[in-house]
């Protein structure tokens, strides 16, 4: 996924646990929510800040090793859906549809926990293969 300059020399595990630590750009966060259509109030509750703190970053400011992390994992999860879907449109569609496979719910209300990104990633997975719950 574009928009993420700052990753061009993440190689393995270790490098993002280093791009986290040392906090990644709100640029990031921009460009993540205008490639996937997240709003300011879903990221918000993501990222765990207020909209008003959010808006007074600059663009350059970095975000803390916790937003950092968890906007990594959603860059992560959106890459990955787009390639299972063969495009961002179509994983959008999927992410604001109501899934059975997560009890009826739909796969955004799951993305404000570590453990719910990783139930949509293993989710991306059985599609992947063919293996509907």
């Amino acid at each position: 996924m574009s928009g993420f300059p700052s990753f061009s020399k993440v190689n393995n595990s270790t490098d993002f646990i280093s791009v986290i630590r040392s906090g990644i750009p709100k640029k990031a966060l921009d460009n993540l929510m205008d490639n996937t259509g997240i709003t300011v109030p879903e990221i918000t509750k993501i990222i765990r800040t207020s909209d008003r703190t959010l808006r007074r970053y600059a663009a350059t400011q970095k975000l803390n090793p916790e937003q950092s992390e968890r906007l990594i994992e959603l860059a992560r999860l959106y890459s990955r859906g787009e390639e299972v879907f063969g495009s961002m449109e179509g994983f959008k569609t999927w992410m604001d549809s109501a899934v059975m496979a997560l009890d009826n719910k739909k796969p955004k209300e799951f993305l404000d926990t570590s453990i719910g990104i990783d139930m949509l990633m293993n989710e991306l997975g059985r599609i992947e293969h063919g293996i509907f719950a």
